[in-house]
């Protein structure tokens, strides 16, 4: 009887909005249809989380990058179950604070597992999930794959401190002949000695050659 008044107060519903039950059921299975479609092609990580950290569902992609082959194999289970205990109570971690506070956390850089030794890492932003009354009951989070440009940033970072090393470096050493030249130069100039002029020439001839010798070793 109860399912009967539902029913009824269901059909009266539509006729008053005017809106037909049928439509609403197919809008729904669209919607439902779309979403499938697109958790399975996307290649974003999409996953969502219950309260407790545990795994309501996901994308495929995310679903692969734990190792399982579809995300209803991750239904059910926990980031304890999916990673490494460090990784996973970092992530933990997060999704307290997330749920603590209610307020969504954007495109920030996490951790993603690695593989094959290689560092990965993920752009994130989280969202809370609330229930009709607006408690979070849950998160879900969307990630991207950006190992490829924080590889290229460290690897720039790492080019320009070689560069400043080297131009430290080249400028000591090519300031102490330059350095000899000019001083020996002058005291060559400034006296009547022929003997001490030979010696500074000669002071002045073998800076010139280190000189001359660290120009063709950079060059090379």
């Amino acid at each position: 009887r109860q399912r009967t008044r539902f029913g009824q107060r269901r059909e009266c519903f539509y006729h008053l909005t005017g809106r037909s039950a049928d439509k609403d059921m197919k809008a729904n299975d669209i919607m439902s249809c779309y979403l499938k479609e697109f958790l399975r092609n996307t290649t974003d990580f999409i996953c969502i989380k219950d309260k407790d950290s545990v795994y309501a569902g996901a994308s495929q992609t995310f679903a692969e990058l734990v190792g399982c082959s579809s995300p209803d194999e991750l239904v059910g289970r926990s980031d304890r179950d999916l990673f490494g205990s460090e990784l996973a109570e970092h992530y933990i971690a997060d999704d307290k604070k997330l749920l603590a506070s209610g307020v969504p956390v954007l495109d920030y850089i996490e951790p993603l597992p690695e593989s094959g030794g290689r560092k990965r890492y993920s752009s994130t932003s989280k969202y809370p999930i609330r229930d009709a009354s607006g408690v979070v009951v849950g998160i879900y989070a969307v990630g991207r794959d950006i190992t490829a440009q924080i590889e290229l940033e460290n690897e720039a970072g790492s080019a320009q401190r070689a560069k400043s090393d080297f131009l430290a470096r080249m400028s000591h050493d090519m300031r102490t002949p330059m350095n000899g030249i000019v001083g020996f130069t002058k005291l060559s100039l400034d006296s009547d000695d022929i003997g001490q002029i030979k010696e500074y020439l000669h002071k002045i001839d073998d800076s010139c050659k280190y000189l001359l010798s660290l120009i063709n070793d950079t060059l090379d």
